[in-house]
Parts: structure tokens; sequence; C-alpha cells
């Protein structure tokens, strides 16, 4: 066995190529260790064993590929590859998993197996050759574990069966398992149909409140060979009638039950299947182990191992590997003397072993047929010796120099391109440097002019505050006086009628009635005149609020005919009184409280949300909810239905859209006068509703082609947006 090992470590490095290597001369006592080159006549290892053992992995590697190609599919198709911790999450066994385990292990094989054989390494094969025999042990071992426990296989299973029927609905490729197992054996559970009761959708407790409650899978079903379309709710209420009847349209047997019937049926399948699995292992180690000696005896006859070779054997395959080549030496120095001293007694000379790889020299004669010979600087038209050397020593100088020259060279360029990087870095940091300093001072600038526009506006709205509230202190006096005088001359004359009276009172109401709406316009026109201004100062648009300021020295004469006792025929002015100042907006949304604060003061009155000319809520309208509800408010719906929720992200929205597989989200950005899609659409809309009903005649991205179809509504009771209208 030792032997073998050793044959089987070296039986790795093959050669299928001529080359020339040394070997010890046999030809003399053993004693003499003279060295010299001999041309291999044949390869190492026959090629045909190589490429063999070549093909035979190369087939398990490409089947490797194709299971692990397969698995990460399947994972990316269920968005595994997304997020790995849905495997943990999992409580059913994931049929991806096995795919991926077996995949890893035949990929592993076949690639040792082929690059061993390939680049002849020892470490390689020696892993493909051990773990072979380590799986096919443990096949061995499963079969007669299986045999002897049958019993205890037969509850592990039940218990494996029952755990994944719990997760049926979990996992699609778990799903797809269990019906084709159902199907392909005619068995419905673990033991029956009822074990579908440990399944929170087929459980007829009355907890329940599936369609499915009491039934079983459609694969359960006795098929119908009238139906060509599979009906997958066949199996709809089956457990609710008489189990007398169950075997008319389900399978009543049990899967375990199945399997236990078919296993004697089909022993010499199954015992084929796994002879044959058995001998392509037993094969590919024979092929290794009848490399292995071939190899030994290779080296034997030729009386050489490769040094690479002999750096990977370990210390004991060293000194049986010597002792076996000094017992082949021996054995030929014996047959040697053998045979010469044979010789001597019989007069024989041994005959002269010619090989074709012999070398030999010819000597070149001259014309006196003695060997021809030229001393240099002696012959007929030859340089002196002197004269030779001083010319191959001013050769060999002016080499070395050149070479010195080019290194110095090759020095300075480098340092050259060196200075000038750093010099072109320099200049770039220099360029970037005074970029920052000039984008700071303007920012500087653009602050110092906002804060004194803000002071201007400021002052502004103090005086127009100050000027209103004289205009309506001296209109109050004004009044005060017209009612004086009207309440003396009506003391100074006689006692008035009844109907004069009732005149009288009807004109007092409608004076009170005038002076409340009056002071509810006033009111009004601060507060829209102070959002516009705030959003002006926001924008940094210092033209339009002078273009303001001028608007309102303009329309002083409509304010004030806004306070006169008869109401102006004309419309307010948004910007006729200033209000008090209001928030200022953060660059993006910190909390809900904050979203549902901008909502209010800057979407309602552009009317964000609702049906175009109509005070109602568009269905397709949500509050401010999170990705995860959209898509489950969008799951069950087709391709194209959509939702608007507002965004916790930016300022302004997200528009959800349902795939045929999947989901795609929108951001809407609403933080300027106009409503459009941040990357992805450059068109630019007054209104939420406009942008809505524009993309439901236009698709949103070529390359997706989405398009509005049907809104998705309210499912609760109050509506997520609650908290925006309260």
């Amino acid at each position: 066995m030792t032997v073998l090992a050793s044959a089987i470590k070296v039986c790795s490095t093959v050669s299928c190529a001529h080359t020339w290597i040394p070997i010890t001369n046999l030809q003399s006592d053993p004693a003499s260790q003279k060295m010299h080159y001999y041309r291999y006549s044949n390869a190492e290892v026959s090629c045909w064993y190589k490429y063999l053992l070549f093909s035979y992995n190369i087939v398990f590697w490409l089947a490797g590929v194709v299971f692990l190609g397969v698995g990460l599919w399947a994972w990316s198709e269920k968005g595994v590859l997304s997020d790995l911790t849905k495997v943990t999450r999992m409580h059913g066994v994931d049929p991806v998993v096995l795919v991926l385990m077996v995949g890893v292990v035949m990929f592993t094989l076949g690639f040792a197996g082929c690059v061993g054989a390939l680049r002849e390494n020892i470490c390689l094969l020696n892993f493909f050759c051990s773990t072979i025999v380590l799986i096919f042990f443990l096949e061995l071992a499963v079969a007669v574990l299986a045999f002897l426990f049958q019993d205890w296989v037969r509850d592990r299973f039940r218990e494996f069966f029952e755990s994944n029927i719990r997760s049926y609905r979990d996992d699609i490729d778990l799903q797809n398992l269990i019906d084709s197992l159902q199907k392909a054996n005619q068995c419905c559970g673990a033991y029956g149909p009822e074990d579908w009761d440990l399944n929170v959708y087929f459980n007829c407790s009355g907890a329940s409140y599936s369609r499915e409650k009491c039934g079983v899978p459609f694969s359960c079903c006795v098929p119908d060979p009238a139906q060509k379309v599979v009906n997958t709710q066949c199996g709809y209420d089956v457990r609710t009638q008489l189990k007398s009847k169950w075997d008319e349209s389900i399978f009543t047997k049990g899967c375990i039950q199945a399997l236990e019937s078919w296993l004697p049926r089909n022993i010499y399948i199954v015992a084929g299947v796994f002879i044959a699995i058995s001998l392509l292992q037993i094969g590919a180690q024979g092929s290794l182990e009848f490399s292995g000696g071939a190899m030994l005896q290779q080296i034997l006859h030729d009386m050489y191992i490769d040094p690479e070779l002999l750096a990977e054997l370990s210390d004991v395959q060293k000194h049986i590997l010597f002792y076996k080549m000094r017992e082949e030496q021996l054995r030929r120095w014996r047959e040697r003397e053998a045979w010469e001293a044979l010789a001597q007694v019989e007069g024989l000379r041994p005959p002269k072993v010619k090989r074709a790889s012999d070398k030999h020299i010819q000597w070149l004669l001259g014309a006196d047929g003695e060997v021809w010979v030229w001393i240099m600087g002696e012959g007929p038209g030859d340089k002196p010796y002197e004269e030779i050397s001083e010319e191959l020593i001013a050769e060999r100088a002016r080499l070395q120099a050149q070479q010195e020259a080019e290194e110095l060279w090759r020095q300075k360029e480098a340092e050259i391109t060196k200075k000038f990087r750093d010099a072109l870095a320099n200049e770039k940091a220099r360029i970037l440097a005074e970029k920052w300093k000039v984008e700071m001072e303007d920012r500087k600038a653009a602050k110092v002019l906002e804060e004194r526009i803000h002071e201007e506006f400021k002052r502004k709205e103090e005086e127009e505050r100050k000027r209103g509230e004289e205009q309506i202190r001296l209109q109050e006096e004004q009044r005060a006086k017209e009612l004086y005088w009207t309440l003396k001359q009506a003391q100074l004359q006689s006692l008035p009628s009844e109907k004069e009276e009732r005149e009288w009172e009807e004109q007092l109401r409608r004076s009170k009635a005038a002076d409340e709406e009056r002071s509810r316009r006033a009111q009004r026109a601060r507060d829209e005149y102070q959002r516009h201004s705030l959003g002006a100062i926001q924008k940094g648009t210092v033209a339009g609020l002078s273009s303001r300021f001028r608007e309102l020295g303009q329309s002083h004469d409509q304010e004030a005919r806004l306070y006169h006792h008869l109401p102006g025929p004309g419309p307010l002015s948004p910007l006729a009184v200033p209000g008090s100042r209001t928030w200022e907006r953060p660059l993006r949304p910190v909390s809900r409280e904050v979203i549902v604060r901008w909502f209010k003061e800057e979407q309602l009155p552009r009317r964000a949300g609702f049906e175009r000319n109509t005070k109602a809520i568009a269905p397709w309208f949500h509050g401010i909810i999170s990705r995860e509800d959209a898509e489950d408010l969008l799951e069950n719906m087709t391709e194209g239905a959509f939702l608007v929720r507002v965004s916790e992200k930016i300022w302004g929205y997200t528009l959800s859209y349902r795939l045929q597989k999947g989901f795609k989200h929108f951001l809407v950005d609403a933080s300027g006068d106009f409503y459009s899609f941040l990357g992805v659409d450059p068109n630019r809309h007054a209104t939420l509703t406009d942008l809505i009903d524009f993309h439901k005649e236009e698709i949103i991205t070529v390359s997706g082609g989405e398009l509005l179809q049907e809104p998705c509504g309210q499912r609760d009771s109050p509506p997520d947006y609650h908290l925006l209208f309260e």
C-alpha cells in the first residue's frame, strides 16, 4: 500500500512531449554516478489516460456550472440575492439551496479533476481522489443505515414532509416541488389529506378565513382527461364532504406510503443507478491508481524523476522511491556482470546497444588529413592577438557605456515625467482652490444680499402693517362720527314710525356685517401676501420682490377701497395685506409633522390630491405611507395600476406603479412652482392632477413603457391621508 500511495503521488506529473533529461549512467558500477542526457522516446504516462480523466471530469464541471447558474437565477427571481436574510426567514426547505449545494460540489470536483489532469497538479488530484472516496463511503453508509433503521427514517421523512406542508405557500419553488411529488406519485399529504390541516390556508379551524379553507392543493386532485386546462380550484372545500366521497375527486393515499410501495417495484432501477454511480467513482479512482503505477514503472525504466515532482513528495515517499531506484540499479548491474562473465567464458563480446538519440563528434580535417587547427592571430591575414583583444575590450566598453547611458536616460525620463505630473496636479489643485474660493465668495455675497433683502422686506412689511392699522383706525373714527351724527339726527327728529325703526335696524345690521366681511378679507389678504412673499425669498427672486413692492405701491388705492363702507367691485389681490412670519421650510423633510405642515401650507392651496374642478379627493391619492405599504396595496392589482403617496425623502410625492412582475417607484418633485418626475421626464406640469392625466395618455419612460391605467384607492377607514386634511 505504501508503494501504491507513492505511485499515486507520482502519477500526476504526466508528460506527452519529448524532453531532454539527465539520468544516471547504469553501464558502470553502481558506485559511479556519472550523469548524461537521455531523451524520452515515449511519454511518462499515456496521454490516453490523461485525457480520459479530463473528459470524465469536464462533464461534471459543466454540470456543476449549470446547477449553479440555475440556482443563482432562481434566487435572483425570488429577490434573495438582493436580501440574503430571506434564506433564514424561510420555515421550510428551499429547493434552490439543494441545487446550489450540488452545483458547488460538482463544480469543485470537476475543476479539481480537470485542472489536476491538464496541469498535472498533485494536490488537486489528491483532493479529487479523497473526495470521491469520501462521497462513495458516505453513500454506502447512508444506504446501509436507511435499510437498518427504516422506522427512524420514516419518522424523519414524515417530520420533514409536514414541516414543508406548513410552508407550502411561503416559497414558490417548494410549492412546485410538493405539487410535482404529489402528482407523480398520485398521493396527498404525508399520510393522507388530513395533513393539510397543518397549513394555515387549508386549515379547517374557525379562526381561518381563507378561501382554501378545508381544501387541498390542486396537485391532490384526480386528473380529468377531458380537461385541457388545469383547474387550480378543484381542491376547494373538498374536506367538508364525507370521507367516503374523497376518493372521487382527490387522492387519499399518503406520499410516504406511495414511496414505500414504489421502492420495491423499482428496486432494480434504484440499484442500477447506485451501481452505475459507484462504478463511475471507482473508475475515476482506478484510472488514477493505474496512471500512478504506470508512472512509477516509467521512472524506474528511465531512472529519472522531475525535480518539481520530487519536491512535492514527502520524506517517506522519497525514501521509498530512492529505494526502488537503487534496487533497479543493482538489478541492472548484476545482469551486466553476469553477461560479461558469460562472455569471458565463451569468448563472446556483448553487442553494444545503439540508441537513436546518441551524440557523437566529428572532427574537421585539413588538406593533409589531420585535424584542422586554427590559432587566433597566427593565421594568414589575421590581426595580431593584442589588436583583437583591444577591439574586443573597446566593443565591450562601448556596449557597457551604451547600457549605462540608456539606464541613465530611463531614470531621467522617469524624473521628468514625475516632475510634470506633480506640476500638473499642483496646477489642478490651485485651479480648484481658486474656483472654490470664488464660489465661497459668491455664496457669501448671495447670503448677504438675501439678508439685506430680507431686512428690507421686513421693513416694508412693518410699514404696510402700520399703514393698514392707521387706515383701519381712521375708518373706525370716521364711522363712529357718521353713527354719532345719525343717532343725533334721530334724537332731534320726532318719534319715528315703526317702519322707519325697522329700516334703521336693518341698516345697522348690514353695516356690522360689512365690517365683519372686511375684517375677514383683510386677514385672508395678509395670509396670501405672506405665503407668496416667503416663497419668493426662498427662491431668491430679487427682481420679483422689487416688482412686488412696486405693485404694492400701485395697488394702494385698491387696498383703501377694501376698507371702505361698501366693498369694491374688483377681486382681492393675493398680496393685499402682509401677514405674520410663517415657518421656513428645511432642505429635506425631517419628520412627519413637518411634512404635514408643508402639505397644509403649500400644497392644499395648489389643490394637490384633488380631482380637477371638484372638491373630491382623487382615488389615486394616498397619505404618508411606506414603500412596503404601497406595494401591498398594488399586490393584487393588474399591470398599469398606480397610486401617488406623499414622499418622506423629498418635498414632493412618490408614484408607485404595478408591473407585470414587480413594482416601480418614481419621485415627483413639488418643491417649486411645478410638478415633474426626477430624472425620467423633463415635462413640467402646473398641478399634480395635470401630471397624472398627462401620463394616462403618454408613457413615463421609453424603456419601460409605463402608462397609468387604473388608480389604486383606499382600503382602510379612516383613509391614510386623513392627517393631511384635518
